[in-house]
């Protein structure tokens, strides 16, 4: 198991050009950076986590896995929360992100570093180039 463990990490981090902390117990899709993305629309949305899998649902309990076209990515699990470039999330607490409608996930159309897991429910996946902070908790921030 562990020269299984090694080979994938292994095959993971010589795909990235990012050098992360990838703890096996939360598997978070992630394809290559594209450079920071305006949000033209706005989602927000609770980070949970259902086995292995992170997914961000919302308001309607509709829930979709969210895959990362961001710079850094890591899931710390002590903390349970999700550094994405320079900001924290953490499980059970609200983000906010850009961008369109969720949509089935088509392996073919990204090269993946990290792919999802099988064990996710992928039926909805949605690109994250940038998660904010809820409009909410910025304007409490500046009271």
């Amino acid at each position: 198991m562990k020269k299984l463990e090694f080979f994938l990490l292994s095959s993971v981090v010589a795909c990235s050009p990012v050098t992360e902390k990838i703890d096996t117990i939360v598997i978070i899709p992630r394809i290559h950076y594209t450079g920071g993305a305006d949000n033209a629309s706005y989602s927000e949305a609770k980070l949970i986590r259902e086995g292995q899998c992170l997914y961000l649902e919302h308001t309607d309990g509709f829930k979709v896995v969210p895959i990362f076209a961001t710079e850094t990515l890591n899931w710390d699990s002590k903390t349970q929360s999700l550094k994405v470039d320079s900001d924290t999330y953490f499980l059970g607490g609200k983000v906010a992100y850009g961008g369109g409608q969720s949509y089935p996930l088509k392996k073919n159309d990204y090269a993946c570093i990290t792919e999802v897991d099988h064990s996710c429910d992928s039926s909805q996946v949605i690109i994250i180039n940038r998660l904010i902070r809820p409009i909410e908790q910025n304007y409490r921030n500046e009271e």
